[in-house]
Formats: structure tokens, C-alpha cells, sequence
């Protein structure tokens, strides 16, 4: 451990608990969300922005978590702290955790088109060298790939898998399903979701509503809405791989819409 993690954990008392958290989706906007919304000036980012603490880094403890925030005397008053780590929403656990640990926080979920989300993902594992196998074989076998260790993370919260969090294509668009886990921990109005498309076609529009939900001066204008870490899909991808997701997603999608009363047009 470096220095400067040593002092930044032994000098966490001295440091606030993030008043909001961006808990994803993976792969929907989460970096570009994070970007334009740490340009308010009464904003002030976290030492990194994935943290994991929910998730990968839980037993490392909250001094740890909180030394990545910076120190009260360099924040002005009325201003927030946050952190994005998309890896939250899809988490079994991280709803509790966070819960016990920041019942008042503030959340964002950012949701994308689920078949495009899982191509981009797909993409994001092949660029890495992570993932081997052809597209469509990929979404095929992720069941195979990742139901066993899903159990396993179920079956002991301490458990974390590479695997899962690099191959859950599909699941991590059922989007329903993880929101239903925040719900049973959190009030519907604490937690924010945006489209994503809306995102990239009205950032001043969203951010607004982002900035109000936050409690934050509305009329600021953030100056740099560029796409940040985009993955663009340099590949054509066949008819029949958008047709399997499609049909995949589909009763998942309508369980959202009616859920959150709007059709997001998927």
C-alpha cells in the first residue's frame, strides 16, 4: 500500500460519505454520466471512480471505502461526493450492504437497450482478451458459463467471480429483476433512472433532472457532454444474434415498462 492510501485511510473520519452513487448499468453511459455530472461545481469526485466496495471489496472495510473521498476541509459547503460503479446493480448483495451502510444515499441507474448493452459488453471482453468465443456462442453459453457461479455468489456473499462479472451478458439486462432487489431496500424516488439514448441525445435535458434529484443547482451548464468510453461496434453483427437477444429480453423488457409505467422502446 502506498503512502498516500495509507494516509487517506487513517485520515477517513475526516472524510464524508458519498451522497450519491451511479450503480449502473455496465456499458450504458455510466463513465459519460459520471464525467458531466463531476463538472458541477459543487461536485467532487471520488479517488477513482469504480470503487467496488459493494461488490468486489467489501470485507476491505468502511475506512477503506470512505478514504476514497476527499477531506472535508477541500470540499465547500452544499457540496456532494459520489462514485459510479456499474457492478452494483447486477450484485445480489450490494442492495443490503448498501442499504446498511447508506440508507439515505442517492442513486442513478443508467439503462441501455439490453441487446445492444450485451454486444457492447461482448465487444468490451474480446477487446480485453477476455472472451474467445464467437459472438452468438458467448450469449448461448452463458448459462453454462455463469449459472454455477452465480450460485456459488449466492451461496456465499464473500465469493467473487471473474467469471460473472465478464460473461453475464444477458443477465446483467434484466434489468427488472436487479431493480426489484434495490426496491425491496430502498424507496422508488431514491433511486433515479435514466435512458440512456436520452443520455447522449438530451445530456442538458437529463442532466437537469440529474442535478434537481441531486438537490443541486439546476441552471449549471456542463460544458463537455462528449461520449466518454464509448465501444463502438466495429464488427457487423448478424441478424440472428440481435433475434436471440430480442427474444430473450423481451417479457423482461415488458415486466420493466410496466413497472416503471412508460414503454422505454425496447
Amino acid at each position: 500500500m502506498s503512502l498516500s492510501h495509507i494516509y487517506s485511510k487513517l485520515t477517513s473520519p475526516l472524510r464524508p460519505w458519498p451522497d450519491f452513487l451511479i450503480i449502473g448499468a455496465q456499458k450504458s453511459g455510466t463513465t459519460s454520466l459520471h464525467h458531466y455530472i463531476t463538472q458541477h461545481p459543487k461536485v467532487f469526485e471520488s479517488r477513482v471512480k469504480e470503487i467496488h466496495y459493494f461488490d468486489k471489496h467489501y470485507y476491505r472495510g468502511v475506512s477503506w471505502y470512505r478514504s476514497h473521498f476527499p477531506l472535508h476541509t477541500r470540499i465547500s459547503a452544499g457540496s456532494l461526493a459520489g462514485e459510479a460503479t456499474p457492478y452494483y446493480l447486477c450484485h445480489p448483495y450490494a442492495p443490503r450492504r448498501i442499504h446498511a451502510l447508506l440508507p439515505d444515499v442517492k442513486m442513478i441507474a443508467v439503462l441501455r437497450n439490453p441487446s445492444d448493452r450485451a454486444i457492447s459488453h461482448y465487444f468490451h471482453e474480446f477487446k480485453k482478451g477476455r472472451e474467445k468465443l464467437p459472438i452468438l456462442d458467448a450469449f448461448m453459453e452463458e448459462e453454462e458459463r455463469c449459472g454455477a457461479e452465480w450460485q456459488k455468489m449466492l451461496d456465499d456473499e464473500w465469493y467473487v467471480s471473474r467469471t460473472h462479472q465478464s460473461f453475464s451478458y444477458k443477465q446483467r439486462g434484466v434489468y427488472i429483476k436487479q431493480l426489484r432487489r434495490y426496491w425491496e431496500y430502498f424507496p422508488r424516488q431514491q433511486i433515479l433512472i435514466i435512458d440512456s439514448s436520452r443520455l447522449f441525445t438530451e445530456p442538458h435535458d437529463v442532466l437537469e433532472e440529474v442535478f434537481v434529484f441531486l438537490g443541486l443547482d439546476p441552471r449549471v451548464v456542463v460544458k463537455d457532454v462528449a461520449v466518454k468510453n464509448a465501444n463502438p461496434i466495429k464488427k457487423d453483427v448478424s441478424h440472428e444474434v440481435y433475434a436471440y437477444l430480442d427474444q430473450f429480453f423481451a417479457s423482461h423488457n415488458r415486466e420493466l415498462n410496466n413497472a416503471l409505467g412508460k414503454d422505454l422502446g425496447w
